[in-house]
């Protein structure tokens, strides 16, 4: 997030909103929020805290965090319809059919994250709630995995566990620079131990998670970066992997469709309200924050399998 705040700042669009610290006016709101500030939401700073790591994750919806964010500082009656808006409209649209629903087994997920990849001397639930306070941005997932992990039939470790692999195979690595569930600093681990010929790691700029798909390009109707290099990858192992692509990388920018921001916002702009009077807006139906919260979490648990 603040590798997100630092490109908000460099934006004419953006920084001139944040000013040059956006990390600093993140920090406050939330400061703010635990304080009461902007009640009308119905939301407390907790729930912010688990919803707001979604935006980071999803390249699609961090375009709309600091402009979310900038409206809940300021907190005027249009504000709150938007933000409003904005919840209830994400909820349904990922709640309908074909809305981005999790693809794959939890339950699986969950068994081989308590059973492999949990940190050992496993921490208490008491712990990790220690570590979630301490955080502004928190999705919660493993408070929730940590009260299930004293009961949970864990598998036994094998001898490979916690090893790398030893192999000659051709090997293509990919990993987003502003990655939140596979950090960079700790993906950059892997580029030392593929050493073998043919075995190389690429970090790509602006990705987040997924780099093979979350890597748009500039060139219009041209693959993402990370499907063209895998692709050639894949047709040709033994050969030097071709990164011209990272050239032509779409960078983070904080504009939107216009009709992409009437239909989340129901404004005609993300950042500012209309110049019409208060009493003049549409009353905003109240947000179901619970309900957004547990798609948040759902969410982010997928996304970070």
């Amino acid at each position: 997030m603040k590798d997100l705040s630092a490109i908000c700042a460099a934006d004419p669009v953006c920084g001139a909103k944040l000013g040059p610290e956006p990390w600093a006016k993140l920090d406050a709101l939330f400061g703010k929020l635990a304080e009461g500030h902007c009640a009308e939401l119905g939301a407390d700073v907790a729930l912010f805290a688990s919803i707001a790591p979604l935006f980071v994750q999803i390249r699609s919806l961090r375009t709309h965090l600091f402009p979310l964010a900038y409206r809940i500082d300021r907190c005027e009656p249009g504000d709150v319809q938007a933000v409003g808006h904005y919840m209830q409209t994400l909820l349904e649209l990922m709640s309908q059919p074909g809305g981005g629903e999790p693809r794959g087994s939890i339950l699986l997920g969950t068994h081989v994250a308590l059973s492999e990849l949990w940190e050992e001397p496993a921490p208490t639930p008491a712990e990790l709630q220690a570590r979630c306070d301490a955080q502004r941005f928190c999705p919660r997932e493993a408070l929730e995995l940590g009260q299930l992990y004293e009961a949970w039939p864990r598998y036994p470790h094998d001898r490979l566990w916690g090893g790398w692999p030893d192999s000659t195979v051709p090997i293509l690595a990919m990993n987003g620079l502003l990655d939140p569930q596979t950090p960079i600093d700790l993906a950059e681990l892997s580029a030392d131990e593929l050493t073998a010929p043919h075995q190389t790691f690429v970090a790509v700029p602006w990705s987040p998670h997924g780099v093979a798909f979350e890597s748009p390009v500039k060139t219009p109707g041209a693959a993402p970066c990370g499907t063209q290099m895998m692709a050639k990858f894949i047709a040709a192992p033994e050969a030097p992997i071709d990164t011209t692509c990272l050239d032509d990388l779409a960078p983070v920018a904080w504009d939107e469709d216009p009709a992409v921001v009437e239909v989340l916002f129901g404004a005609k702009d993300m950042w500012e309200n209309p110049a019409s009077p208060a009493h003049e807006l549409r009353r905003a139906a109240p947000i179901d924050w619970a309900a957004v919260a547990r798609l948040a979490r759902e969410r982010t648990r997928w996304l970070g399998r």
